[in-house]
C-alpha cells in the first residue's frame, strides 16, 4: 500500500478559500478517477508554516506512477492558476511498511 500526500502552506488570506477547494473540488475530482481512495485532510499545527495536508491511498507503485503521469500534472496546474504563489505544496509519496 502507498500513500501519496500533499502538503499546502497557503498564506492567511488565501487559507479559507483553499480549504474550501480542497473539499468541494480537488478531493472528489481526484477520487473520481478511481485510482486514489480514502482521502484523509489533515490541519499542520507549525508555528512557522500552517497549512493542510491531504492524504491518499493507492494500491500500488504502479497505480500511484499512473496517476501522477496522466492526472496529476492537470491538477497541479488548475491548483497554480486558481491560486499561484500564495499557496506552495509539494508532494510526498509514502510506502506502508511494518511498524515491527
Amino acid at each position: 500500500m502507498w500513500i501519496l500526500n500533499i502538503t499546502f502552506h497557503p498564506d492567511d488570506s488565501v487559507r479559507q478559500a483553499l480549504l474550501d477547494y480542497l473539499r468541494a473540488r480537488l478531493i472528489p475530482a481526484i477520487t473520481d478517477v478511481g485510482l486514489l481512495h480514502s482521502p484523509v485532510l489533515m490541519e499542520i499545527h507549525m508555528l512557522d508554516a500552517p497549512g493542510f495536508a491531504l492524504q491518499f491511498d493507492v494500491k500500488d507503485e504502479a497505480v500511484l506512477n499512473e496517476f501522477m503521469e496522466k492526472y496529476w500534472p492537470g491538477y497541479r496546474k488548475a491548483i497554480w492558476e486558481r491560486f499561484g504563489e500564495s499557496v506552495p505544496f509539494f508532494i510526498t509519496r509514502m510506502k506502508k511498511i511494518s511498524a515491527k
